[in-house]
């Protein structure tokens, strides 16, 4: 009763002095009586009363609460995944048809073809010219050249020339007219029942290009009805006809069942790489990013696939997107050869004079972290500077992280260095989406007008990292190298002070440099640290440990996002601790987006390669369900594992001590409080 005396007291009190409470008096019940009716007559089914704990459907990894099943998915070209008529550009020329001209046409149209494929169409028709013009093949490619560039009067010339190959019976030139008055090409006119019956006429004289059109309107209602059944079977028919557009089509019908085609991952893999075989450049473009995703999350140990598709798709296709992820694929491999930045470097400096923001923005990367080439903070900038105005908006970031680094007059340099480098910029050429034999019958490819890097051999293995000594010439600094390296904060700074200004050179300056920052970061002086890590990374001083400690200090700061960008080059150069380091950083979505399964992943790396840290957090994740399924058998797994290792290291860190009384007291163990690694394996 006194509970209810209360009650009432407190209501009559909002009443007479909250007008909100009196308005709020009379709004909820009326809100809750709306909401009642709605559910009352509205369609329940979508929320099936009694089934709220049930799982997601992670048959597609991308739906939520899917992250910790996610898998690497094909990536498609809008061609492949989503065919129009119109978007049908990609056209393979018949060689046969050649024979039937003049033997002394025939070098004249290979050679047009040639150039043709490598996107030089004003040559293709020069080479044309002399041929015989009344010659229906003649006048087939010449049109393509001409329709390509699309001036007006050029595809007026072309539509005059491919109706009047067409009337002669060259059935590709019939083909192409078909589809240009499905789409209404220029100036024609559009006419869909004239173009339709030129389709279905080259689909049933088994011209595969025709067939590959006749299977898209068929499949997406141009030509009036919906038959995905004909679809899939012309598609076929043109794949097996070696149409390399139609196989990695007819891939992408096999991968999302339509038609009533049965589901088969082996066959979708089998139809694209016939199509990268072919020379389709999307064919080699997806699988090559396919394959080095799935090697980026360790689905795979094999990338070797995926390069030898990049290697084709940016050599033969011209493709800048294949030339960069080339690059960075070269950079963030884990092993060698693969791994090899001098490569990712010089692949990066082949598109460096065209207007590609994501060819500069990783040529920043680069410079910034001296990654393939020496650190320059001037250029990095310059390149950041050049991506952003060509529209990359994240290089901002970047940006701003260096205007805190670079003194006044480096930005000036580096922004005078942006203005010329924009100013020279040349446009992206013509990205050839299929490279057919033709194309070698006519000169190289345009990448090979610059040096390309060669390919990397496999190397033996490295040998084991040495102390650094001092040069012979100067035996005085012979006790200051362990003296710099040890636990003495006072005495360290003050010998690697003596070795700097010793006028020693190169890495063993940057060695010092290094261990003089670690001892800024101990007595809390991490703008100092900052500082003589830059310099160590300069110097290239043991540049795996001094990108990572750079990260430490700046985490310290807590700019996180500066701190992920040196822990992500410290893991790519080999740093087990900032593969660590990183795993933490999403793990409490600091300077990246919170992520427990992408956590999970970088420990896992860090694990593989004795990190004891590494396999703590591990055991945490799994006992508290973060990114994992809840397993204390795994758990304490992970946390045996890293206390054993922790007494056969002798350390004693406060992670590996909890770790430790865990493993003796149950399998109910407490989460591990976790740190940053700043440590040396020298």
């Amino acid at each position: 009763m006194r509970l209810i005396g209360r009650t009432a007291a407190l209501h009559i009190a909002f009443w007479q002095y909250d007008p909100w409470y009196r308005r709020a008096w009379f709004v909820w019940p009326q809100a809750t009586a709306i909401l009642l009716a709605a559910w009352l007559v509205g369609d329940r089914t979508t929320l099936p009363i009694g089934k709220w704990a049930k799982p997601a459907d992670c048959t597609n990894p991308s739906n939520p609460g899917c992250a910790a099943t996610k898998r690497v998915m094909l990536s498609w070209s809008d061609e492949a995944a989503k065919p129009t008529i119109a978007n049908q550009t990609s056209v393979t020329v018949d060689r046969s048809a050649l024979r039937s001209s003049a033997a002394a046409d025939q070098p004249k149209l290979l050679a047009a073809l040639g150039a043709y494929y490598r996107g030089e169409w004003a040559k293709a028709v020069d080479t044309l010219n002399p041929a015989t013009a009344a010659d229906p093949t003649v006048q087939f490619v010449k049109a393509l050249a001409l329709l390509i560039p699309g001036t007006t009067d050029q595809v007026r010339d072309a539509q005059t020339l491919l109706r009047s190959a067409a009337a002669a019976g060259q059935r590709q030139a019939s083909v192409m007219l078909g589809r240009m008055l499905m789409v209404g090409w220029g100036t024609m006119a559009k006419d869909e029942q004239r173009g339709r019956e030129l389709i279905e006429q080259g689909a049933a004289a088994g011209d595969p290009y025709a067939m590959r059109l006749a299977a898209i309107g068929y499949l997406d209602r141009e030509f009036g009805s919906y038959d995905p059944v004909k679809a899939v079977d012309l598609t076929r028919k043109a794949a097996e006809a070696g149409e390399p557009v139609a196989m990695m089509q007819l891939a992408y019908l096999i991968r999302t069942g339509r038609g009533g085609l049965a589901r088969d991952d082996a066959k979708v893999l089998d139809y694209l790489r016939r199509s990268a075989q072919a020379g389709y450049t999307d064919a080699q473009y997806t699988l090559a990013r396919w394959t080095i995703e799935r090697y980026e999350n360790r689905e795979t140990e094999d990338p070797s696939e995926g390069f030898k598709w990049y290697e084709r798709a940016y050599q033969h296709g011209y493709s800048f997107p294949a030339l960069v992820n080339l690059a960075r694929a070269y950079r963030f491999a884990l092993v060698a050869p693969w791994f090899d930045t001098k490569r990712s470097f010089a692949l990066l400096e082949l598109c460096a004079p065209y207007a590609f923001s994501f060819c500069h923005y990783w040529l920043a990367e680069e410079y910034r972290s001296g990654a393939g080439t020496a650190q320059d903070l001037v250029k990095a900038y310059a390149h950041y500077s050049v991506a952003r105005r060509l529209g990359l908006e994240y290089a901002q970031n970047d940006l701003q992280q260096l205007d805190a680094v670079l003194l006044p007059n480096a930005r000036t340099t580096a922004t005078q260095l942006a203005e010329t480098i924009s100013a020279g910029l040349k446009t992206i050429p013509w990205v050839v989406s299929l490279q057919s034999p033709e194309a070698d019958s006519a000169g190289p490819s345009p990448w090979a007008t610059q040096a390309s890097p060669p390919r990397p051999q496999p190397a033996a293995p490295a040998a084991p990292a040495q102390q650094p000594a001092a040069p012979a010439q100067q035996p005085a600094a012979t006790a200051d190298w362990p003296a710099c390296k040890g636990d003495d904060v006072e005495r360290a700074m003050a010998a690697c002070t003596r070795l700097i200004a010793s006028g020693i050179g190169g890495t063993e300056l940057g060695t010092p440099h290094l261990y003089k920052a670690w001892n800024h970061y101990k007595k809390k002086q991490y703008k100092e640290a900052i500082d003589e890590d830059d310099l160590a990374i300069q110097l290239r001083g043991l540049l795996p440990n001094a990108c990572n400690d750079r990260g430490v200090a700046y985490q310290a700061l807590g700019k996180f996002q500066a701190a992920a960008h040196d822990f992500q080059d410290a893991a790519a150069l080999g740093s087990v601790f900032a593969l660590t380091n990183m795993g933490r950083l999403y793990e409490t979505g600091r300077g990246v987006a919170k992520d427990y399964s992408e956590a999970r992943r970088w420990y896992e790396r860090a694990a593989e390669k004795g990190d004891a840290d590494a396999m703590s957090y591990l055991g945490g994740m799994y006992h508290d369900g973060e990114g994992v399924p809840k397993d204390y058998a795994a758990a304490r797994r992970w946390y045996e594992q890293a206390a054993a290792l922790g007494e056969r290291r002798g350390r004693c860190s406060a992670e590996l001590r909890r770790s430790q009384a865990l493993v003796r007291a149950s399998r109910r163990a407490g989460r591990v409080v976790g740190h940053v690694q700043h440590r040396h394996n020298v």
